[in-house]
């Protein structure tokens, strides 16, 4: 009996049939790209969503954490944005994604919270 005949041999032979990228093992920087990029769009895609469930909130006046969420794309897409700039040789960016990450994280911090904003607790 072959491993292909096995049912999880069958399995991997099927996955590896439909696979769009196929990383190379064996080459570190190709695999740690992919990881990087996989982990940060899966980042930016559930910040999106929150942004498109809090919308009703926003348009109405309600809630502002939904530019939180909006905050932390701008902070991830910045950061990812700087790693392939020093990655392609183009440093030139910086400047502009530094201040990108830090209105970011400004609107992380003033939005977060649907509570309005007391001195009471300091």
């Amino acid at each position: 009996m072959d491993a292909k005949d096995l049912p999880l041999g069958r399995l991997a032979t099927f996955l590896n049939q439909i696979a769009v990228f196929k990383p190379d093992l064996a080459n570190l920087n190709e695999l740690m790209a992919f990881s990087v990029t996989t982990g940060c769009l899966h980042v930016l895609i559930s910040n999106g969503i929150g942004v498109w469930q809090r919308l009703p909130g926003l348009h109405r006046g309600r809630s502002l954490v939904a530019l939180s969420h909006v905050g932390w794309i701008m902070v991830i897409a910045a950061v990812y944005s700087i790693g392939l700039t020093q990655f392609l040789k183009h440093p030139e960016l910086t400047p502009l994604l530094l201040y990108t990450i830090g209105l970011g994280l400004l609107m992380v911090l003033l939005f977060n919270h649907d509570t309005p904003w007391t001195l009471k607790g300091f």
